[in-house]
């Protein structure tokens, strides 16, 4: 598992490792701690972040776990892919109810 060296899984300040880390590697799950401060370090997971913010438009809104909510459920279920045959991804792909 590939994760920021920040709470909870990284490194806390006092340099002792979190109890989910060590429960995480206890059932086999490799740790890779990313590079304090080099979103580089893990590309992918900064641009998508940075995609879902700006969807989000979080300088509008007061409640960013509401306008992230809102965001992916109308990307799941209301947006219609041309690469699926302009369905949404949610008739697609029914499991993602749960």
């Amino acid at each position: 598992m590939q994760v920021d060296d920040v709470e909870p899984l990284g490194c806390p300040p006092a340099g002792i490792t979190s109890a989910l880390t060590l429960w995480l590697i206890a059932n086999d799950i490799d740790m890779i701690f990313n590079i304090l401060r080099c979103p580089q370090a893990n590309a992918k997971v900064e641009c998508m972040q940075d995609t879902s913010a700006k969807w989000a438009e979080m300088h509008k809104i007061q409640s960013l776990q509401i306008r992230l909510e809102t965001e992916a459920t109308f990307h799941r279920a209301e947006f219609s892919v041309s690469r699926l045959k302009y369905q949404t991804r949610l008739q697609v792909f029914p499991e993602l109810e749960t």
